[in-house]
């Protein structure tokens, strides 16, 4: 019983060491992040909808429990994707350019350096999901699906 005391109370002091230690290192992404995101929202050429996604993505990548919605909505996204190759994603057009390329791969950067528990359980999903899916598609329409927010506010 002691030692899972210790273990416990180990875990609870070296976790929040952990998350700091993992946002300082991931300071100068976010900053390149919030940088490319203003641009993005200056950019005349992209749709309102395009605009709300980028907003919200800004708003959440600072967010803890944005991911626990990612991880908790990956399997039902999973089976609800299209296996379809080549299906178009509407969401990801506004966000198909260098840039916005970019800002999606430090948002993703910024919220597993948020939360890297749930950021190790999304990793253990994608890897149990990748096989079995077989579709680059299909994991991009599902990360997309989760990303706009389903299940989210």
């Amino acid at each position: 019983m002691t030692e899972l005391v210790w273990i416990i109370g180990l875990l609870a002091l070296g976790y929040p060491l952990v998350v700091l230690s993992v946002l300082r290192l991931v300071r100068p992404a976010r900053l390149e992040m919030a940088t490319l995101g203003a641009q993005l929202l200056d950019d005349e050429g992209i749709s309102e909808d395009t605009r709300h996604r980028v907003q919200r993505m800004l708003d959440d990548a600072f967010d803890w429990s944005a991911l626990i919605g990612l991880v908790a909505g990956f399997p039902g996204a999973v089976l609800r994707a299209s296996p379809a190759p080549g299906l178009a994603t509407p969401q990801l057009a506004g966000l198909d350019t260098p840039v916005g390329r970019r800002f999606a791969h430090l948002h993703a950067l910024s919220l597993m350096a948020a939360n890297p528990f749930f950021a190790c359980l999304l990793a253990l999903e994608l890897a149990v999901a990748l096989p079995l899916v077989r579709s680059r598609t299909v994991i991009r329409e599902v990360l997309n699906e989760l990303s706009t927010g389903t299940g989210r506010a």
